[in-house]
């Protein structure tokens, strides 16, 4: 059977593309290169659409019946958006670090992943990248039955770095509402929000609301307290506001020579490796208020504290 001009056109069109976007000769070429032949392919099949429509490539094509490369024609056709991205992706770490992570399959730890490439976008100053990216984190986040606590910490600590500090305080403030909430009513969240509020209390601080850090710790169970108030001070030093961070520290030693601080020993967090030989809780966060007083400088107070953290430390091993 002789071949319509229309048809002998098509097909030539249609050997081009499948030519051009030769899937087995593109194994081993970059992602820019593959969209380099796909956009090329991709004019020739636009045009067996557009100049032959009734050509049997045509139809075949729109049937499904014929591809290109083994791709079928509404497959390729979307593929320049996901290409161009991929490309993108190659001459940016960033990128491809975001698309690994959004396709992490644990809800959990895709959030954590995102939020951690927002961090990477803030630290090379692209903060709108970074906001934004932080926004569909947030989103996402919040979409969880169960907050997690720990995760809009860190969203609320990056909107603060990028000087969004009203937003950054909306965040910490709907987490503590959460967690308090979930506290009066001893739902199943009730354990996540105890061990939340500590963690909130010091979310609060780094963001330079030290007045809405230390109300929380009003909020804090009494065994936790000492702990929140080191690191409270931790971040006033970090400051250079040594007077808070002294201050402070003293409503954490008055608190823990008020309350009788013996722990299981699960429960205990491991700071200082070199108190490991001490078994008693308190002896070990003396030692860590004395690291803060010497970080400050003030060396009176910490042969003081570290005094009384040996003298503890003594009585308890019966020396």
């Amino acid at each position: 059977a002789c071949t319509s001009p229309e048809d002998r056109s098509a097909n030539r069109l249609y050997a081009e593309a499948s030519e051009f976007f030769n899937m087995n000769a593109l194994r081993q070429a970059s992602y820019s290169e593959i969209l380099d032949v796909y956009l090329k392919a991709k004019i020739r099949i636009d045009e067996i659409a557009t100049l032959y429509p009734s050509s049997d490539t045509a139809k075949s094509l729109k049937s499904g019946t014929k591809s290109v490369s083994g791709v079928t024609l509404e497959r390729f056709l979307n593929l320049e958006a996901e290409l161009e991205e991929l490309a993108q992706s190659e001459k940016s770490p960033l990128l491809c670090a975001l698309l690994v992570a959004k396709e992490i399959d644990d809800g959990a730890d895709r959030w954590i992943a995102m939020a951690n490439v927002a961090g990477e976008y803030a630290e090379k100053g692209r903060q709108g990248a970074a906001l934004q990216l932080l926004s569909e984190t947030l989103n996402l986040a919040k979409t969880n039955a169960s907050p997690d606590f720990s995760l809009l910490g860190s969203i609320a600590g990056l909107y603060s770095e990028l000087g969004e500090q009203e937003k950054a305080s909306e965040i910490l403030s709907q987490s503590l509402f959460t967690a308090k909430t979930a506290k009066r009513t001893h739902d199943g969240m009730v354990t996540a929000a105890r061990h939340a509020l500590p963690g909130l209390a010091i979310q609060f601080a780094e963001i330079g609301d030290f007045d809405r850090a230390l109300e929380v710790v009003g909020d804090v169970e009494e065994r936790d307290k000492v702990k929140v108030y080191i690191g409270i001070a931790r971040v006033y030093a970090k400051m250079n506001q040594t007077q808070q961070a002294i201050e402070t520290l003293s409503q954490g030693i008055a608190w823990l020579k008020a309350y009788n601080y013996q722990v299981k020993p699960s429960n205990i967090a491991q700071v200082w490796a070199k108190a490991q030989g001490y078994k008693n809780e308190r002896s070990k966060l003396l030692l860590e208020i004395a690291s803060i007083y010497g970080e400050l400088g003030e060396r009176e107070l910490e042969n003081r504290t570290l005094f009384e953290a040996v003298e503890i430390a003594r009585k308890v091993h019966g020396r």
